[in-house]
């Protein structure tokens, strides 16, 4: 956590508040997160928690920063993207990895756009991310199940 989480993207946003702070116009956070950060993901326990740890920081600096400052964050949680990061995250192996279904870049740089110039608090972008979210919600006991009894062929890391 303290190295991934604080010493990234947390320690320039701390940098950078001063000069959000002092601007007549307020600003804007864009954070790159998961849904990882909103529901558990089996196998990846430490990744989900530095993504917990993530976005809890970013919803308690929006309400310090946005009726002060007119700050705006937008947390921002992907799903598989079409991008190199794929490939040199986890290694070179091709079977590490399930892309076939993973977004566009282009229509990836357009939702987030979107999401941004719309001031949104969060974007989901995934459909299955959005449907697993609100599972979570509404019966969380269900969501837990459905993503234990993932085949290894959906997660991102295989076993």
């Amino acid at each position: 956590y303290q190295r991934r989480v604080h010493g990234g993207c947390i320690a320039c946003t701390l940098q950078a508040l001063p000069y959000l702070t002092k601007s007549s116009q307020g600003g804007k956070i864009v954070v790159m997160s998961s849904l990882a950060g909103k529901v558990g993901a089996p196998l990846k326990t430490g990744y989900s928690g530095s993504k917990f740890a993530l976005h809890g920081f970013y919803e308690a600096l929006r309400t310090e920063l946005g009726p002060k400052y007119g700050t705006n964050i937008t947390l921002i949680c992907p799903g598989p993207v079409q991008t190199d990061i794929n490939r040199t995250r986890l290694g070179d192996s091709p079977t590490d990895l399930d892309m076939s279904k993973a977004m566009p870049l282009n229509k990836a740089i357009k939702i987030i756009s979107k999401a941004i110039e719309e001031n949104r608090r969060e974007e989901l972008m995934d459909p299955a991310n959005k449907f697993l979210n609100w599972l979570r919600f509404l019966a969380p006991s269900w969501a837990d199940k459905l993503l234990i009894s993932l085949p290894s062929s959906k997660r991102v890391i295989k076993q």
